[in-house]
């Protein structure tokens, strides 16, 4: 009878730490769900919209938008340098072409020749300058139209950067409060 009555005295006294167990064994299950329940949010959020982290996508956007804003304007001098050095050329043509005519009107044939040859080479350099300011200048409006999408993707980021954030703060303190319960 002393043997059951210890017995069931211990098992009286332990009863509240059993219970106890119990109850912090439910905590880390229900935490451990949390925590997944978070992570799967989170991961969901960043496979919708691409990314891994909104402010290391905004910064890489930024620097796209800047690059190609760069390149906008090297292209927009390039185009000025090719129509000023093609308009050179068409006045080097005009002027070799009159030297062309005067030295045919003295009967120096060799002379208008090599005239002749220097106003095709130069109306030649000037169409070459002429096409390449043409690419420059679609190159300039390319690079508009790539920079404004970027402008548009900078500013969806900009929008879903609360709900990512919200979404990260939950895993970080599901975390914090699974690895509490451990």
């Amino acid at each position: 009878h002393v043997a059951n009555a210890l017995e069931a005295f211990r098992q009286e006294r332990s009863l509240p730490v059993i219970q106890a167990r119990q109850f912090i064994e439910e905590q880390v299950q229900s935490q451990e769900k949390s925590l997944k329940t978070a992570q799967t949010a989170l991961t969901a959020f960043r496979l919708r919209y691409n990314i891994n982290s909104v402010q290391a996508e905004a910064d890489a956007v930024q620097s796209t938008i800047r690059s190609y804003r760069n390149s906008q304007k090297m292209a927009i001098v390039k185009a000025d340098e090719a129509e000023a050095l093609a308009e050179s050329y068409r006045q080097q043509a005009e002027a070799a072409l009159k030297k062309s005519e005067a030295a045919a009107t003295h009967d120096a044939t060799a002379t208008a020749d090599f005239y002749r040859g220097l106003a095709q080479s130069s109306l030649s350099n000037a169409t070459q300058q002429e096409a390449y300011a043409a690419g420059q200048k679609a190159a300039q409006q390319r690079y508009d139209l790539l920079a404004t999408q970027m402008g548009s993707r900078l500013a969806e980021l900009v929008g879903i950067e609360g709900q990512y954030q919200t979404l990260s703060d939950n895993v970080s303190n599901a975390r914090k409060q699974y690895s509490f319960l451990l």
